[in-house]
């Protein structure tokens, strides 16, 4: 494993690689935009990258190059890229720590979206709102807002939109500390994004994932998830992301009580977000240093860093930072040995608690809510897969019946041929008995023939006989015997 120290330096040394690269494929993308001879849907596309890139990194920047795409997107009246501008925007608005505003900006990308009939943009907005929704501890209707997106993601087969929705689900289980339910909803994510070769969606699994055998206390384990995540982080421009790793990586330090190894990544982590304005986790950051200072005595560092923590939460109105910093700096103090300092935000860090005991009891019903919704969703799945399951029986069962049929008829398709063949078979031995006696026969007949002939012969020549023997005695007579008409002369002399 490499030392805190090393892994440091290497992580400069990618970001610096990283922001070369990203520098390069940005003023492509500026080129494309600048020349007025191209195609529009094309200068669009090339400003909605642009603009995208800088999302995570610099929303600032992110924010003013979307407005130009918004303005040359409604010149060109192209509703997809207009919604896809104010996307960005509200994105951006939400890194800032400005929820209103991105809240503003992600509501009228839905209705954009609607009167299109862009469902898919449709989905990524209802994502984005309840992201807005949770983060404003508003968790009802964060959950409707996912669970409408992803119902019109599953309809469209939209992948890496369930799998996003099932990260804002894991999340959500998360804030409620139901960690196995919130590993399953992970790890059906990371499934969707790793076959997608999805990098951000794979660095956001692996960091869930850290946090969950962070909460079981694994270290190991959790160590070896939030590397991932960081890792994959450095492929992406998701800074935030990189940043929230990094400090991770500090926490499991100062977990394993190695507080200079802590403390590096602690520092990285919040020049990263510095850089990249990102209030809430400045403030962040500027806790966890504070803790760290405390956790080793040093009262007076602590002060410093809450003090500040305190005053980012109380600019962007975050009550968790707020009842967080106040509680860093109650103990602070008194490792200071300032007692009325430690006892005025000991009192502020508990009014902050008891405001946010509503929310608190909201989340708890809304936890008992989501359970309830998503037992009743796995019992229609466990239904459907029982239906299909037995369909499929059903169809194997019949399919085997149509097998053994076919067997049957087969079998008794055989049999019948047999017995025709037998039958064929016979029935040619019998002709050919039956011609050889008809030959016999024949050939009887035919020397009967023959021998009748012979004696018909025998016949018609002593019948030539005996007519030649009539013949010549009829010759005798008639010349023996007077004539006829020497008879009929005489009978006339007498009548005379």
């Amino acid at each position: 494993m490499l030392r805190p120290v090393y892994l440091f330096l290497f992580l400069l040394l990618f970001l610096a690689s990283g922001s070369l690269h990203a520098k390069l494929n940005r003023d492509s993308l500026w080129t494309v935009y600048s020349d007025s001879h191209d195609l529009d849907t094309n200068r669009l596309k090339a400003m909605h990258a642009l603009s995208w890139s800088f999302v995570f990194s610099d929303p600032d920047s992110s924010i003013v190059l979307a407005r130009m795409q918004l303005e040359f997107a409604r010149s060109k009246d192209q509703p997809k890229y207009i919604s896809g501008a104010m996307n960005t925007i509200g994105v951006a608005f939400m890194n800032l720590g400005k929820l209103d505003s991105s809240l503003a900006y992600h509501q009228n990308a839905y209705d954009i979206r609607i009167k299109s009939g862009d469902r898919r943009g449709c989905a990524v907005s209802l994502n984005n709102l309840g992201t807005v929704m949770y983060q404003r501890g508003d968790y009802l209707r964060a959950i409707d807002y996912y669970q409408r997106s992803l119902t019109i993601k599953e309809e469209l087969k939209d992948m890496s939109g369930v799998a996003a929705a099932f990260s804002n689900l894991s999340l959500i289980y998360q804030d409620q500390k139901n960690w196995p339910k919130a590993k399953i909803y992970v790890e059906r994510a990371l499934a969707i994004r790793d076959s997608l070769h999805d990098d951000r969606g794979v660095a956001d699994a692996y960091s869930s994932l850290g946090a969950y055998y962070m909460s079981t206390h694994d270290l190991d384990q959790s160590l070896k998830y939030i590397k991932l995540s960081v890792e994959y982080y450095l492929k992406t421009t998701d800074v935030k992301g990189l940043a929230n790793g990094i400090s991770n990586l500090g926490l499991i330090f100062q977990k394993r009580h190695q507080p200079d190894s802590a403390r590096v990544y602690y520092l990285r982590a919040a020049a990263i977000r510095e850089k990249a304005k990102d209030k809430e986790g400045q403030a962040s950051s500027d806790i966890a240093l504070g803790l760290l200072s405390n956790e080793t005595g040093n009262g007076e560092e602590g002060v410093r860093s809450c003090l500040k923590a305190l005053e980012i939460a109380d600019d962007i109105g975050f009550p968790d930072l707020q009842r967080d910093a106040c509680d860093c700096l109650a103990t602070a103090y008194e490792l200071a040995h300032q007692p009325d300092q430690a006892l005025k935000y000991m009192k502020r860090a508990t009014l902050l608690k008891d405001s946010l005991n509503d929310i608190e009891k909201m989340k708890a019903l809304t936890s008992m809510d989501l359970q309830y919704d998503f037992q009743k969703k796995e019992l229609r799945d466990s239904v459907a897969a029982a239906r299909q399951n037995a369909l499929k029986e059903s169809e194997h069962k019949a399919e085997i019946d149509r097998q053994r049929t076919y067997l049957w008829i087969g079998g008794a398709g055989l049999v019948l041929m047999i017995i025709i063949a037998v039958s064929l078979f016979r029935g040619s031995r019998q002709k050919q008995r039956n011609n050889e006696l008809l030959e016999n026969k024949n050939r009887i007949i035919t020397e009967q023939m023959a021998e009748l002939g012979h004696q018909k012969e025998l016949i018609e020549e002593k019948q030539e006989q005996i007519l030649d023997s009539i013949h010549y005695a009829k010759r005798l007579q008639d010349a023996q015997l007077p004539t006829e008409k020497y008879i009929h002369n005489k009978l006339e002399q007498l009548k005379d």
